[in-house]
């Protein structure tokens, strides 16, 4: 196994990762509010985001067997970054979780069904 310091998404920058304390489960790309959990998000650690596409480019990875994605509310952002290897058929089964977060970060599960629906 290869653990890279990466986020995904759906174009290559410079992000915020924010987070109630270090290395925590809950850390997104949006600044969420948990006060109704009683959690503070009060950290954040800048981080790399690249796509799917040039990750897989840069390393030679021509064939992706399960693409799973638990990113707190960035899954359609990953799979834009993915359109490539989605579009070749190159990754032949994706994984992905909806919740709260993707309420946080306005995304649809609508607007992720079409998007793997599309002919890109």
């Amino acid at each position: 196994m290869h653990l890279a310091p990466l986020a995904l998404g759906q174009a290559r920058e410079e992000r915020l990762l924010y987070a109630d304390q270090p290395g925590s489960p809950l850390s997104s790309l949006t600044k969420r509010n948990l006060e109704h959990f009683g959690i503070a998000v009060t950290h954040a650690d800048q981080v790399s985001v690249t796509t799917v596409d040039a990750y897989c480019a840069e390393h030679g990875i021509a064939m992706i067997d399960l693409l799973k994605l638990d990113i707190e509310g960035h899954e359609l952002n990953a799979l834009r970054g993915a359109q490539s290897m989605i579009r070749n058929r190159r990754i032949r089964f994706i994984q992905f979780e909806f919740g709260a977060p993707d309420i946080e970060s306005k995304t649809f599960f609508k607007d992720i069904f079409k998007f793997l629906s599309s002919d890109y």
